[in-house]
């Protein structure tokens, strides 16, 4: 039997008081078919240990310069990625344990899939799936986007490895508050 593989991507810089968290709430999914990648920009505090205590396989950590720009990191990322289905986990944040298991029964109708989540302030509680929505994206949904800002959370976010291909995030540097646009 074949399974669908995620791959994870988690960008990071200086989260050591975050990491555990997110790594843990990745760890602990009651799917257990997924890769984690961790690409930290060079982080000067104790990141690499803490990803490094994993002793899980599952987990590979890389270093990358992003100088500021995340893009480079998902980018490095995607290019290392062996999933079928990408999802992005900001290493601020984290899942609730059946995040992945609740996206299967979608994987074979749609390209991208998006769940809301629940933001909890200062708070450090999971991010909950409370509503599972699907685009098709067309000229009037990117207009919307444009017009009205980004729905789609990255680490709310999963997309087919097959729809997006080569397409990588942008990298310039005049965007980087918004890269995740891309």
């Amino acid at each position: 039997m074949k399974y669908t593989l995620f791959s994870i991507i988690i960008p990071t810089y200086n989260r050591a008081n975050e990491i555990s968290r997110c790594l843990s709430s990745v760890v602990n999914q009651t799917y257990r078919h997924w890769e984690a990648i961790v690409v930290d920009n060079f982080s000067d505090d104790n990141t690499e240990e803490i990803v490094n205590n994993f002793k899980d396989e599952r987990i590979r950590y890389y270093k990358n310069h992003n100088y500021g720009i995340i893009s480079v990191s998902r980018n490095y990322a995607l290019d290392r990625a062996k999933g079928d289905w990408i999802c992005f986990l900001d290493s601020d944040d984290s899942w609730k344990p059946n995040k992945l298991e609740c996206l299967l029964p979608y994987l074979d109708s749609y390209d991208l899939i998006y769940h809301g989540l629940i933001h909890n302030g200062k708070s450090k509680s999971p991010i909950k799936i409370n509503k599972i929505m699907f685009y098709t994206v067309k000229k009037s949904r990117i207009s919307y986007v444009l017009q009205r800002s980004n729905p789609f959370t990255p680490s709310c976010t999963a997309v087919s490895k097959s729809f997006i291909k080569d397409t990588r995030f942008s990298e310039e540097k005049k965007i980087r508050a918004i890269e995740d646009y891309d």
